[in-house]
């Protein structure tokens, strides 16, 4: 069984198309908004996560977009899994 993060990972490249090289040169010093993902792609990347997770409107509502524009991506993924994480919990 995939880890959240392995899942979320495979979600994100598989909707955006992005190829491995992509993901990890992001992850390390680029902040969310130096790559152009301004608050609607961010409601878009929330509702494709929230559709694989099963969290329909749960994502976009526990996540803070100034917050989130100010991360690594690999702090924003990082900040996802721990909230989605936390809402399988709440759920179960």
């Amino acid at each position: 069984m995939k880890t959240v993060r392995a899942r979320l990972e495979t979600t994100l490249k598989n909707h955006y198309l992005f190829e491995d090289f992509q993901i990890e040169d992001f992850s390390f010093d680029r902040k969310i908004k130096d790559l152009d993902i301004d608050s609607i792609s961010l409601v878009e990347l929330f509702l494709v996560v929230e559709e694989e997770f099963g969290l329909h409107g749960k994502i976009s509502t526990a996540i803070d977009m100034e917050t989130a524009k100010e991360q690594t991506l690999d702090e924003f993924i990082s900040s996802l899994v721990v909230k989605i994480e936390e809402l399988q919990k709440s759920e179960k």
